[in-house]
């Protein structure tokens, strides 16, 4: 479907639960190298999960916060990422140094009112994808939804995640955005759809990917 936004499921550790969301449409696992979050991943990934996520098709996202590129690089061979997302204060010239190792680039942004769109523009030709997340004094993890009338303001003229609180009933909200922004490539499930940090709800996010489908459906039909 045109319309349809890639799903990331992100904040994953647990094999078993890993293994029963890849059984799930969705386009990305994200998995958090940062310590100080609960969702920390603190060894090298399990060869089995890595080996069933490329069988299925789903890319695998590193979240970094502002570590050494080449730790960084290390840590996402080690793992076998296709995805390096930056979630800190990372340079643009940061991001061009993880493309040109081969891999896609996802810069997050926290967002407020007073974001200056120019701040974007210096990233633009850096990384593949913006991600827009809730300001908050820490990296993420806030399970509050930023106002997202904002967008308009940002005018992103690259293609983005929309990330912060999205859970199970905001698929009507998520459908007015999909089909308001051109260039919403992704949407990030985290928090909202945990059991505990690190272990998601399976049924909750096959019911809400599920929903957005059949409403974006129906409006796509109309």
């Amino acid at each position: 479907m045109k319309n349809f936004p890639r799903i990331k499921v992100c904040g994953m550790r647990d094999p078993e639960n890993i293994s029963r969301l890849a059984m799930l449409p969705i386009d990305y696992m994200g998995f958090i190298f940062y310590p100080a979050s609960p969702r920390y991943v603190e060894k090298k990934l399990d060869f089995s999960v890595l080996t069933l996520l490329e069988h299925c098709g789903i890319a695998k996202a590193g979240v970094f916060v502002n570590d050494p590129p080449d730790k960084v690089i290390n840590i996402a061979h080690e793992n076998r990422l296709e995805v390096i997302q930056c979630h800190g204060e990372e340079t643009p010239e940061y991001c061009a140094r993880l493309r040109q190792e081969g891999f896609r680039v996802i810069k997050a942004f926290r967002v407020n009112e007073k974001m200056d769109k120019e701040w974007l523009e210096r990233y633009k030709e850096s990384c593949d994808y913006f991600l827009f997340d809730t300001f908050s004094p820490s990296y993420g993890g806030s399970g509050k939804k930023f106002d997202w009338t904002l967008l308009k303001m940002l005018k992103s003229e690259k293609p983005f995640l929309l990330s912060g609180g999205i859970g199970p009933g905001d698929e009507k909200e998520i459908a007015r955005v999909v089909l308001s922004e051109d260039l919403l490539y992704a949407v990030d499930l985290n928090s909202r759809f945990e059991v505990s940090p690190g272990v998601k709800d399976v049924g909750k996010i096959d019911s809400f990917i599920r929903t957005l489908h059949s409403l974006l459906k129906s409006k796509e039909n109309k």
